[in-house]
């Protein structure tokens, strides 16, 4: 057998006293938007392999004559299928690349994985041509342990993935070293798909019914081939891609691993490794707070929809009055609060936004609610007041007190005798101009007779209102 690589004379290559014809290409390489360095055309050792694994050499082309073998295809190559890796090789592991350790993430291989003479990485760097004895002629019996030669990522010992993976495969549950249906970063499958191929109720939680059967989703599934993982701020990289987006034109966009590091995050840490944009609008390497991932769609991209606010201005500790997602709430008075809360309590997005199903996965994916919310939240007028219909809000308020007009003498009177929802006067965010989260929803309140359209806070329990709403005139209602 050692004949279709080796002769002791008449070599193609003196050494290593090759036999075989060494294809010329041409090869299409491997590239990645992330990729630090990029790969040369397979230099020699590679390109001994792939004189049988690209298919376009007969097998039997040795020096002098052309050995006849079966299960070739019809040129005398290897058949299409695992082992014929053909010239395009963009979805293999890149060969003919400098293995530079300087590189986050990247270490010098430890053995058994390997380099050549020029410290770069070949064919050998994890095959061994003259030894099966792992099948695939593998320097390891585990592949994953031989990924881990050289890649370090950053929480991996900890990740749910790693290191032998969430469905026992570590690397190979998401990534192939060769074929890759996916070229660019060698992937399984495209973004979401990848992620359901676990996160569909067997091996992981169900995600994936989240996303494809509620009616209020992020749109994972609806937008295609838009994220790269190389996106960052414009104030970070010069060039594109850039997230926040700062084109109005600018495709939207949201993938999972815009919210979860694959390689970083678990059950308890699911935003470790990634990154996002902080309450001032700021770049932040590594995420502490659940908002700062929320900001990096719904902050400063100049793409949103034209109803969306700014909610690193709405948030903002400056302002008058806001959740309190950041800091605790300006308010010292809010007698409606059911315990655990109270005024100096911090929330979070999650604690709003999420799966409707009382069992369903944790974040944000999908839900029976508008806005991703968690339970039922009315915007319309006109409709009657109920728990269901103010679920979101009294799951922190106490509907008693509400309705008692504990906090505000007149809440009952809109709620149940005018049938006007939360919505009506409070911002469910934070307000720029006013205390108490008001925010009057311009499709039902317009200006007073006056021209006024304000509130006026007054102190403690106390105000004055100048708008028109369901007719009545408040010019100003005083409180």
């Amino acid at each position: 057998m050692c004949v279709f690589c080796h002769l002791p004379h008449n070599s193609v290559i003196s050494v290593p006293l090759w036999s075989h014809q060494v294809p010329e290409g041409p090869f299409v390489t491997y590239s990645s938007s992330t990729l630090s360095n990029l790969p040369e055309t397979p230099g020699a050792t590679s390109r001994l392999c792939l004189g049988c694994h690209d298919g376009t050499v007969a097998l039997g082309n040795i020096v002098g004559e052309r050995i006849s073998l079966q299960g070739v295809d019809a040129v005398g190559a290897i058949p299409l299928g695992a082992s014929n890796l053909s010239s395009d090789l963009s979805d293999d592991h890149p060969v003919s690349i400098v293995l530079d350790p300087t590189i986050p993430e990247l270490i010098w291989p430890v053995p058994p994985a390997r380099v050549d003479n020029e410290g770069k990485v070949q064919c050998s760097s994890c095959h061994d041509a003259h030894n099966n004895q792992y099948d695939n002629f593998l320097l390891s019996p585990d592949p994953e342990a031989l990924c881990l030669c050289c890649h370090q990522k950053n929480n991996w010992p900890n990740a749910t993935h790693g290191p032998t993976g969430a469905a026992g495969n570590g690397c190979h549950d998401c990534h192939a070293e060769h074929t890759a249906n996916i070229p660019e970063r060698l992937l399984n499958d495209d973004e979401e798909y990848l992620c359901f191929g676990c996160h569909e109720g067997t091996v992981a939680s169900d995600i994936k019914a989240d996303f494809e059967t509620k009616p209020y989703v992020h749109p994972v599934s609806l937008i295609a081939g838009v994220h790269d993982p190389a996106e960052r701020p414009y104030e970070i990289r010069q060039t594109p891609p850039w997230l926040p987006e700062i084109s109005s034109t600018a495709v939207r966009h949201a993938e999972c691993v815009d919210f979860h590091d694959p390689h970083s995050a678990s059950a308890t840490q699911p935003f470790a490794g990634t990154w996002g944009i902080d309450n001032e609008g700021n770049f932040v390497d590594q995420v502490t707070h659940e908002y700062e991932i929320c900001f990096k769609c719904h902050g400063d991209s100049e793409n949103k929809p034209a109803t969306a606010q700014n909610l690193v201005d709405i948030f903002h500790v400056s302002n008058p009055s806001f959740h309190p997602l950041e800091v605790a709430g300006n308010n010292v008075n809010v007698p409606s609060l059911l315990f655990p809360y109270n005024v100096g309590s911090i929330i979070t997005c999650g604690d709003c936004h999420g799966s409707s199903d009382v069992d369903g996965p944790d974040g944000p994916h999908g839900s029976d609610y508008w806005f991703i919310l968690k339970k039922n939240y009315t915007l319309l007028d006109d409709v009657a007041e109920s728990y269901f219909e103010y679920e979101l809000c009294y799951g922190c308020h106490d509907r008693g007190s509400i309705l008692n007009d504990e906090s505000f003498d007149k809440h009952k009177k809109h709620i149940e005798g005018e049938r006007s929802p939360c919505w009506t006067c409070h911002s469910a965010h934070g307000s720029m101009t006013n205390t108490h989260l008001i925010e009057f929803d311009p499709t039902v309140v317009t200006a007073s007779s006056s021209g006024r359209l304000e509130f006026l806070d007054e102190g403690d329990e106390t105000g004055s209102c100048y708008l028109t709403c369901h007719g009545a005139d408040h010019n100003p209602e005083n409180y």
